[in-house]
């Protein structure tokens, strides 16, 4: 069973079809705010300053966050963003990636264009360099989602959703700074809730500046174009075909100690940014199993295959582990109980 190809439950539409608007084949978030009662002039500096506030880089982590563009005679404003999405965080283990992305604001008398492009990811950064991903690579429908659009596929769906959740907070952080700009200039004017589905985020008439994450809706703009590294290789994920079902698997480590697993402890082979990856599942609780497993960078695994004269011998490297519950667990694979958790190994196989 290919892991990556499966999907996990989400509770929410949020991320699902639609959520990640593309233009000309690239991922694109657009949204308009309207601000009736300033000019451009007012727009821009105000916006500058939030720029200045929120796009700083940090020595310790090498991020380069900055304003990368100003120009106040045509009111555009563009940012260079460069952050962390942490994914998963617990006392025992962190996964996140770092994400860059361009925010261009165009400032007019009255309104603002806001458009967020060129989206980017380094994952996994501490091993062997990291994973490169465009977000076309990561969270697109046809990459993200299952095939009938109703769930997040297991590896690439975190991307999705916390990326959108990534735009729902600079749009709505966008939105409130203008907001408060109008009621301070017009205390007779405030700021209209966000109408789910539009693409215009409007500043109207009411009291009170909504503290609460806005959805505002995309519309497919023109993205703007910007050479900063090299464009990363496209890949789809795949899943390998199975000739057999598997009736064993046992790993062994670098020092040559052996691990035997139930068949349904192994979650299969699919690719991962154009690198053919393998799932090894491990009930928590098993703690020689995991000492093991944590105590190698590499391993040959041995899949006895229904029928088989011999094991198909494999060559892998560790890449990452994660925790998920039984029940999460059984999403992918009916046969792992239920009741227990699992930590999932995350391995590279060598071609």
């Amino acid at each position: 069973m290919c892991l990556a190809a499966l999907a996990q439950t989400v509770e929410t539409k949020n991320y699902l079809a639609g959520a990640v608007t593309t233009s000309d084949g690239k991922v694109v978030f657009s949204a308009e705010f309207k601000a009736p009662t300033l000019t451009q002039t007012q727009l821009y500096d105000l916006l500058l300053k939030w720029s200045e506030g929120r796009f700083v880089g940090n020595e310790e982590y090498h991020m380069n966050a900055r304003v990368l563009y100003q120009n106040p005679e045509e009111g555009v404003i563009a940012d260079g963003g460069e952050e962390w999405m942490v994914f998963t965080k617990n006392a025992i283990s962190l996964d996140r990636t770092r994400v860059y992305y361009r925010l261009t604001l165009t400032c007019r008398d009255g309104s603002v264009d806001a458009t967020i492009s060129n989206i980017r990811y380094l994952y996994d950064e501490n091993r062997d360099g990291g994973r490169k991903m465009s977000a076309e690579e990561a969270i697109t429908d046809e990459v993200a989602l299952n095939k009938s659009k109703t769930k997040l596929v297991y590896m690439y769906g975190k991307f999705r959703r916390e990326t959108v959740d990534l735009k729902d907070d600079l749009f709505t952080s966008i939105r409130n700074t203008i907001a408060n700009a109008v009621v301070a200039n017009d205390p007779t004017a405030a700021p209209a809730p966000v109408v789910a589905q539009s693409p215009v985020a409007t500043v109207a008439e009411t009291p009170a500046v909504a503290e609460a994450p806005a959805t505002v809706a995309v519309a497919e703009e023109p993205a703007v174009a910007v050479v900063e590294e090299p464009a990363v290789a496209s890949e789809t994920p795949a899943e390998t075909p199975v000739e057999a079902p598997i009736v064993s698997v046992a790993v062994t480590d670098a020092n040559g100690e052996q691990l035997t697993l139930d068949p349904s402890a192994w979650g299969g082979v699919s690719s991962m940014m154009g690198q053919p990856v393998a799932y090894i599942f491990v009930a928590a609780n098993k703690a020689l199993a995991n000492a093991m497993m944590e105590g190698s960078d590499t391993y040959t695994i041995a899949l006895g295959r229904e029928g088989a004269s011999a094991p198909e011998s494999l060559t892998a490297r560790r890449m990452s582990k994660m925790t998920m519950s039984g029940k999460e667990a059984c999403e992918v694979n009916s046969q792992l109980d239920p009741a227990t958790t699992y930590n999932v190994y995350l391995l590279s196989i060598a071609q």
